[in-house]
């Protein structure tokens, strides 16, 4: 198959290695995580990638991403169908299924966690810098601490990602937390979801098809999370 895979960057590491070894020619396109930041803005910026590519004659358009505050509802294809992991965010995808993130997270959704993934993208400098520079660093710091704010306080989780681990980040990950005073919680990642997505194999429960003529629509519970209707 031909498929044309649009993926948030922070799975790119893991993305490039199941290209490598997929059977299908796959095109990625990959989505800056600041892209998230507006989920309206992160829905127009997808939508336009669908469109462009339809005149590619792609098998299939994958979409390494989850719900992710809405930004999917409404997302369609005119002639191409589109394969999504049943999540509602990266760290569902990273976990490998939705029976571990309710597992590690329904009885801490806004709890604070990383990965190699996570930690190489995410350019925490940098966006707080740019609050400073909008806001100054009074109402950046109050911003910044509004938007972080989580009741796990000390202790960060970390999701591993065993194709993949460096242990250069593991070390400054751990070095960041002992210096806040946190210690790290490990939680076994899975990168099957990824594999599945882009090696064409998309059971029904854990992947939502949209097929041409469709548009994604939200469920809002921990298995289904999004479901179809015709436009």
């Amino acid at each position: 198959m031909r498929l044309k895979l649009i993926c948030c960057e922070i799975f790119m590491r893991v993305a490039c290695l199941a290209i490598a070894k997929s059977p299908h020619t796959i095109d990625p396109v990959f989505i800056k995580i600041t892209s998230h930041n507006v989920p309206a803005d992160l829905n127009k910026q997808i939508q336009q990638i669908i469109d462009e590519s339809q005149a590619q004659r792609y098998d299939a358009i994958l979409l390494c991403m989850g719900l992710c505050g809405n930004a999917m509802i409404g997302i369609r294809s005119r002639n191409t169908p589109l394969i999504i992991p049943r999540a509602h965010d990266c760290c569902t995808i990273l976990l490998g299924s939705s029976e571990k993130f309710i597992k590690y997270f329904s009885h801490r959704l806004s709890a604070p966690w990383t990965s190699i993934c996570y930690k190489e993208r995410k350019k925490i400098d940098d966006e707080f810098n740019k609050l400073v520079e909008k806001y100054g660093k009074e109402d950046a710091l109050y911003i910044w601490e509004t938007m972080y704010k989580s009741d796990a306080v000390d202790t960060e989780i970390y999701i591993s990602c065993p194709e993949i681990e460096d242990e250069t980040y593991i070390k400054k990950i751990i070095e960041d937390a002992e210096k806040e005073g946190k210690t790290i919680e490990v939680l076994e990642g899975d990168s099957r979801l990824i594999f599945d997505l882009i090696n064409g194999n998309w059971n029904e429960n854990e992947f939502l098809i949209v097929r041409p003529a469709e548009e994604i629509i939200g469920e809002y519970d921990y298995k289904k999370v999004f479901s179809t209707k015709t436009y």
